[in-house]
């Protein structure tokens, strides 16, 4: 998906480079089974439920292995949906962090 956004991001005579960003559900330690309650109850009407729910990381390195992996395909910030809770976010000139809901926001960057 990426390499076609930047694609249409060219054809159509944009400076640049598109700001990739993706997203996964996180629930990191002892709440992990009420995330899966909450992203099965999220999610219900699409059809699409346990596909989302199989998709929530719960172990750290998971979640370095997740954005790591999204890092290489050129994202540019990962929003972490941390269930139950606050996102949490990683971005900024591949700089990931660690997978702490405490982690600090590297400083986002723009188009200038």
């Amino acid at each position: 998906m990426f390499e076609t956004v930047a694609r249409y991001w060219e054809a159509a005579g944009r400076c640049g480079a598109p700001r990739n960003v993706a997203q996964v559900n996180v629930a990191l330690g002892p709440t992990a089974a009420a995330a899966r309650a909450s992203i099965r109850a999220y999610y219900g009407f699409t059809g699409d439920t346990d596909r989302m729910v199989a998709g929530l990381v719960t172990e750290p390195a998971a979640l370095r292995a997740t954005v790591r992996a999204f890092a290489d395909r050129g994202v540019d910030e990962v929003v972490c949906y941390h269930w139950p809770g606050n996102p949490i976010r990683w971005s900024g000139s591949r700089t990931w962090g660690s997978p702490d809901r405490h982690c600090r926001c590297a400083p986002l960057t723009s188009c200038a």
